[in-house]
């Protein structure tokens, strides 16, 4: 073969100082200082109760305390859909369950209200007539004051009586209307 025989590498004689790796005598009292004066090392331990979180995001762990946290978040919104309904009254929490009688309540109020304004309503609408037709009676009967004064004491003295007996009230108003 033409290949020429390999050199091997005899042991090097030349000291550090020959060869120009050695460093200035301060450099070198610096580096000696740092390593004596090295602040003390984080064992295994430590960094890992330091650096728990990051670590075990990196291991998988993070993906699934996310899946946690989203399973978490559709639970809560699964039981807020389910409480509205009225088989599901146990999910509901206790300010849901508060805002419903409130509304409850009011709708009751609204509608008794509605009742009364209506009652009055009715009551003012009959007085109204009654008066409108005891006056249309009053004018066109040909009496003087006193003795319409007369008949309304002794008609109101009688409607009493037939109250009293019969209890109806309804009659009393047609006894009006015929004087």
């Amino acid at each position: 073969s033409n290949k020429p025989p390999r050199k091997t590498s005899a042991p090097s004689s030349s000291t550090p100082k020959e060869d120009g790796l050695k460093h200035s005598a301060d450099f070198e009292a610096k580096q000696i200082e740092i390593i004596l004066n090295q602040k003390p090392r984080m064992n295994i331990d430590e960094f890992m109760e330091k650096h728990k979180g990051q670590l075990g995001d990196r291991m998988g762990m993070g993906l699934e305390r996310q899946h946690a946290e989203y399973r978490k978040m559709l639970d809560e919104e699964r039981n807020s859909k389910l409480s509205r309904g009225s088989n599901n009254k146990h999910l509901a929490s206790e300010e849901d369950k508060d805002e419903k009688q409130k509304k409850k309540k009011s709708k009751k109020d609204k509608k008794d209200k509605k009742r009364k304004d209506k009652k009055e309503k009715k009551k003012r609408k009959d007085k109204k007539k009654d008066k409108k037709s005891s006056a249309d009676s009053s004018s066109s009967s040909s009496t003087s004051d006193s003795e319409s004064e007369v008949l309304t004491f002794v008609l109101s003295m009688w409607l009493d009586v037939i109250d009293l007996s019969s209890g109806s009230s309804e009659k009393a108003q047609e006894r009006i209307q015929i004087w």
